[in-house]
């Protein structure tokens, strides 16, 4: 199949590979609904928006972030009543209110890990190592840390894993 096609025949060739990456992820509607979104978003990009989220590179990130967010609550889903509450917080249509004493709990306990995480995501702290680097001194210095800060924050990875609930694999649920 692939680009080599009629449009139709590609259209069919997307939804048959996305349903069956759904469905190969587990016998559930959610893994179902996962894989079909996404086909669904090939599609409306390769027709309608590929050009214009390339040429607008900031846009194009903003979209792969908040695509890949519904992606994940449409595969985390556990029934319809849950997948349509989650949507509903996230989009500020429910009676949650943005600030509450859980937000405040999860921002006090994950806070630096999501600061370092949007620190990381950025090419600030790159950039910064590339011109500090041009010193000899400080790039052998840098070299050998590197490796020892990549080190911590595996440890500190695995345990905010270890700490959090049990969840068990998700392929049982098969």
């Amino acid at each position: 199949g692939g680009n080599r096609v009629n449009n139709l025949r590609w259209l069919i060739n997307i939804f048959i590979v996305w349903f069956a990456t759904g469905f190969w992820h587990g016998a559930s509607y959610n893994f179902i609904l996962w894989g079909l979104f996404y086909g669904f978003l090939l599609v409306i990009e390769k027709l309608f928006t590929y050009n214009y989220l390339d040429s607008r590179p900031l846009i194009g990130h903003l979209y792969v972030i908040f695509i890949t967010i519904l992606g994940f609550v449409l595969f985390n889903a556990t029934n319809l009543s849950s997948l349509s509450l989650q949507l509903a917080n996230m989009f500020a249509l429910s009676d949650i209110p943005l600030l509450s004493y859980e937000t405040i709990y999860y921002l006090r306990s994950y806070g630096v890990i999501i600061i370092i995480s949007l620190i990381a995501s950025t090419p600030l702290l790159k950039t910064i190592v590339s011109k500090l680097k041009e010193n000899e001194k400080i790039k052998l210095f840098i070299d050998f840390v590197e490796p020892l800060i990549y080190l911590g924050l595996f440890i500190i990875v695995v345990a905010y894993l270890v700490d959090g609930s049990f969840n068990p694999f998700l392929y049982f649920r098969f």
